[in-house]
């Protein structure tokens, strides 16, 4: 019976592997892995992969100046968090990483426990009081929707429930006679309702109460049949399944089970198979689903636990280098599975789905035909073989010819009849007499597609040759039409009419009227056809190397795109399932409802061997497909075909730039400071991001593209880092997409802020506050000026002024007082006769009181404005030779006093000067009263002078004219050119 089940066993298991494809990855610490040996290994909520163990660089023995770290694992990329150092001792190790159901974990790490929040990694060490009192303690377990933790003081173990609040309260103590023990992180706690066992590697296996009371234990030690040497018993490995617990012993390879009525732990007897390995693993992320892990040599090996009967054989393969202790984790007993052993390697399995089942893995699949009961399919140069789906069994083919086996290469199609198979090979077409065994090979050009055009005639395309027809009966080849010029890829014949695609378009051929026609670039993009299928209702449909799909309609000979591939993939074959046409192409199996146009696309992520399906190879069996690839031959029922959810999303891991408070670059990996707006200082505007998704892992196919300001699309491939070496100052806002194999859209983007900052200097504002100093310099500078000009307009009037005053006193004091007393002289003269000296006197008088008048004419008080100026123009031209005409109006009640003497004295000075400079011979003064203004023109014709010259001398003269007008808040402007006379205007405002 035992044999028996064995043969069975080892059977199933090679069935089973000759079926199985899978992904191996392997991952050093060329890629980024720093732990020697992996210890402890968890999943985070974001899907992420966080690992632990023993850095052989942080022994006691090695000086290395290193941090201990917990590593972040995103499928790409490792992620060094630092542990904080808490305690005395060195920290070298990390024993347990698990994870609590509110995200956080608990973090063994050395004689510490911390509790570590993976997404901002912070870390918080727990029960400090076990480091001071130099208490010892276990791994982290759960059981019942609680933590336990057991601690040993002394010789006093106690089982301590971790409360809400991260406190140990303690459940229940005993003590162990055993002279030496200790509570490590390698002690075995398997709670049960009625008690608990413990198994340490210092004391037997003991089963204890609740109320601390030991119930049995074991033999400690027992003699091993093989060695004959006695052995520990020690708990190594613990699983559930169906409420039963079992357990793996060390150095031990049967299977045992938890007897909870005798309180004793049984071996499987039903369980023939047992692990012969001294290193293995169990893991069980979902209930009554462990997966057995051993490593013998270099063969590791999975084991999914059915029953006390069955172990199935999931894995088995030499991927190790050596014989290495393993640690390994799935999540929810998926099929991607991590391996992690003492040498520095994480491996990655990635197992096939069952949904899709492979044969001839690694082989190029070219055709595939019913045949019997079963089914032949064509490799590309492996010859044929024939495929029974129902026993799962693939078997060799062979043909020979002439005695001699025959490999057929580059099979187009298989066709069946009367016995015979009909196919082609090389240069020939290929006759197969399947009971007889005569074969032969009909040599002419090789044909490049093959289709039947009824039971006695084969057609079939080459390139750049003809069109061709194969005569089974008389087995001759005829050219039916010279196509020198053109590939045919594959044709398709319906009614006697024929449908080529070409690399050049598409050829049609009709049969019964032997035309032909061509459509080329004139009606396509890309002219350039692989495939051809006929559908029932749709008709002729060309597949095109740029994953488009025309609709031919042979009355019309109008072509309709139908579908177009997302990702551009070259067509293969199309299979049609009701309204839902399966579309192989060069980049996965496309499922597309013509009707409601939704579409998924399938890869070797969902269990195909290759991406990459092959021409002329495909085949709808009734029950499922058959599809080939450049690497396999897959079957898979469509209505069980169900696309994985992808429940990722797109996150930010990393920032790396310049800090300015800490006046370096910094990485930042903490998830909760990795803000929506980055700012870069103008000292250093280099940026670095790194991002992934999450739940990825097995790293899937995706591709990441990204745009600056909403620019166009820039892709980065599969990279999820992207750098910026040098930003311009400015405000940029940055959006990231991560895109799935089809070309959809991922999550939400990633969308920040990034403010690159300019030098102080070259800031708009800095440049602002420059503007404003000047401005205010400026204004500073026009108001000092302008202040400086009132002052010296100031002076200038309160100068006149005085001068004014000052030929007032003096005026009056002449009129007053000189001209008094030349009055009494006069009369005194007169009254002794003394007539000479009196008209001497008389003279002086008169000279006295016309400077008198000069100093302050009285006139103007006493005549006016109008006639003073009148006066003083009949005086001078009295006195002197010089001819006067005037034409002055009324200008009087329009100035204030003062404003009237300056006015006055400017039209006396202009004259005066006449009289002493201009030698004129006649002057012309006009007054005209312009309501709004005041007119004044003096004009001579006298020698003239330079104005400029005389302005750059500061002539005093000149001054004093344009004060008087600027006081009197009117322009003046003095014209005169050597020999060409003076003409003085100005213009007064009215008030």
């Amino acid at each position: 019976m035992r044999k028996s089940f064995l043969i069975i066993f080892l059977l199933c298991k090679l069935i089973a592997q000759s079926q199985s494809t899978f992904t191996h990855k392997i991952f050093t610490k060329n890629d980024g892995l720093e732990i020697d040996r992996i210890k402890a290994m968890e999943y985070d909520d974001d899907g992420f992969l966080w690992l632990g163990g023993i850095d052989n660089d942080l022994r006691e023995i090695i000086s290395a100046k290193k941090e201990p770290v917990i590593q972040r694992f995103n499928g790409k990329k490792f992620h060094s968090i630092p542990i904080p150092k808490n305690s005395k001792k060195e920290l070298n190790s990390i024993f347990q990483i698990i994870k609590r159901k509110d995200g956080l974990f608990f973090v063994h790490a050395g004689d510490q426990i911390f509790l570590f929040n993976p997404f901002t990694l912070v870390f918080k060490p727990l029960f400090r009081e076990l480091e001071a009192k130099d208490i010892y303690f276990s791994n982290i377990f759960f059981y019942n929707k609680a933590y336990y933790l057991l601690t040993q003081e002394k010789k006093l173990i106690t089982i301590n429930k971790i409360t809400d609040g991260l406190e140990l309260n303690p459940l229940v103590s005993f003590t162990k006679n055993t002279s030496k023990y200790l509570i490590e992180e390698s002690t075995q706690f398997l709670p049960f309702e009625e008690y608990f066992i413990i198994s340490d590697d210092n004391f037997p296996v003991t089963f204890v109460s609740w109320e601390g009371e030991i119930l049995n234990e074991l033999p400690f030690r027992l003699e091993n049949k093989k060695t004959k040497l006695l052995e520990k018993i020690i708990i190594d490995e613990v699983f559930t399944k169906n409420d039963t617990s079992f357990f793996l012993f060390r150095n031990n390879s049967k299977l045992h089970f938890v007897n909870k009525k005798n309180r004793t732990l049984d071996p499987v007897r039903t369980l023939t198979p047992s692990f012969e390995s001294n290193n293995l693993k169990i893991i069980q992320n979902k209930p009554d689903k462990p997966i057995i892990a051993t490593v013998k040599g270099k063969n590791v090996s999975l084991f999914e636990f059915k029953n006390t009967t069955n172990i199935e054989t999931i894995f088995s393969e030499e991927i190790f280098e050596i014989n290495s202790p393993l640690e390994l984790i799935t999540k929810n007993n998926s099929r991607d599975i991590f391996i992690g052993n003492s040498k520095n390697e994480l491996h990655h399995i990635g197992l096939s789905s069952t949904k899709i089942e492979t044969f001839l893995p690694e082989i190029a699949i070219r055709a595939i035909s019913k045949f019997d009961d079963n089914y032949l399919v064509a490799t590309e140069n492996k010859g044929w073989y024939t495929l029974n789906l129902e026993k799962k069994e693939i078997l060799p083919y062979k043909i020979y010819v002439n005695g001699v086996e025959e490999i057929p290469n580059s099979s187009r199609s298989i066709f069946f009849e009367n016995n015979k198979l009909w196919s082609n090979a090389g240069s020939n077409i290929l006759e197969i007499d399947t009971e007889e065994n005569k074969n032969s090979l009909h040599r002419h050009f090789p044909p490049s597609c093959l289709a039947e055009l009824n039971n006695n005639e084969l057609i079939y395309g080459t390139r750049g040759y003809a069109l061709m027809r194969f005569n089974k009966t008389t087995k001759k080849h005829t050219k039916i039409l010279t196509t020198d010029s053109l590939y045919i890829h594959d044709i398709e014949l319906k009614n006697n009419f024929l449908v080529g695609a070409t690399d050049k378009g598409v050829l049609t051929y009709n049969f019964d009227t032997q035309e032909s026609q061509f459509f080329g670039k004139n009606i396509f993009d890309d002219s350039y056809m692989l495939a051809i299928e006929h559908h029932p209702e749709y008709g002729y449909l060309i597949g095109s190397r740029s994953g488009k799909i025309f609709q031919y309609n042979k009355k019309t000979n109008d072509f309709t795109l139908i579908y177009s591939d997302k990702l551009n993939a070259g067509i293969a074959t199309i299979l049609f399932k009701s309204d839902t046409w399966w579309i192989n192409t060069f980049n996965g199996i496309v499922s597309y409802n013509i009707k409601s146009k939704e579409e998924t696309r399938y890869s070797t992520k969902d269990g195909l061997s290759h991406n990459e399906t092959n021409r002329y190879s495909a085949l709808d069996t009734g029950d499922g497909f058959l599809v080939g690839t450049i690497s396999g031959l897959n079957y898979f029922r469509p209505e069980e075909l169900e696309p994985k959810k992808n429940v990722s999303k797109l996150v930010l891991l990393k920032t790396r730039s310049f800090s300015k408070k800490l006046n370096k670059v910094v990485s930042i990996y903490n998830r909760e400071k990795l803000n929506k707006t980055i700012v870069l200082p103008a000292e250093f505007k280099e940026l670095e991001l790194e991002f992934t998704l999450t739940n990825n892992t097995e790293d899937r196919q995706h591709n990441y593209r990204y745009k600056l300001n909403n620019e166009d699309w820039i892709n980065n491939g599969s990279s999820q880092v992207i750098r910026f070496p040098n930003f311009a100052p400015g405000k940029y806002t940055l959006e990231i997409d991560a895109l799935n194999f089809s070309g959809k859209k991922i999550g939400e983007s990633i969308n920040l802020t990034i403010i690159s900052k300019n030098f102080f200097y070259k800031t708009w504002w800095f440049y602002l506050l420059i503007l404003v100093l000047i401005i205010s310099m400026l204004t500073y500078l026009l108001k000092q000026a302008k202040l400086k000009q009132q002052l010296q307009e100031t002076f200038s009037e309160n100068l006149l002024e005085s001068q004014e005053k000052e030929r007032t006193r003096i005026a009056k004091d002449l009129h007053d007082s000189v001209g008094q007393q030349l009055t009494l002289i006069k009369k005194k003269a007169q009254n002794y006769d003394q007539e000479e000296l009196a008209l001497l006197t008389n003279n002086a008088l008169e000279e006295v009181r016309s400077i008198s008048r000069d100093l302050y004419p009285a006139v103007l008080k006493q005549l006016g404005l109008t006639t003073s100026i009148e006066q003083l123009v009949y005086d001078i031209d009295e006195e002197t030779t010089i001819l006067f005409s005037t034409e002055i109006e009324d200008i009087d009640q329009i100035f204030t006093e003062k404003e009237t003497v300056n006015l006055y004295r400017f039209i006396q000075e202009c004259l005066n000067n006449i009289v002493k400079h201009s030698k004129a011979t006649s002057v012309e003064v006009i007054i005209k009263n312009k309501n709004k203004h005041i007119a004044i023109s003096i004009k001579d014709n006298g020698a003239g002078f330079d104005v400029t010259n005389k302005t750059s001398q500061n002539s005093l003269g000149l001054k004093t004219l344009s004060e008087r007008i600027r006081i009197l808040g009117g322009t003046l402007q003095i014209n005169s050119k050597p020999t060409k006379g003076t003409n003085i205007t100005a213009i007064l405002p009215t008030k």
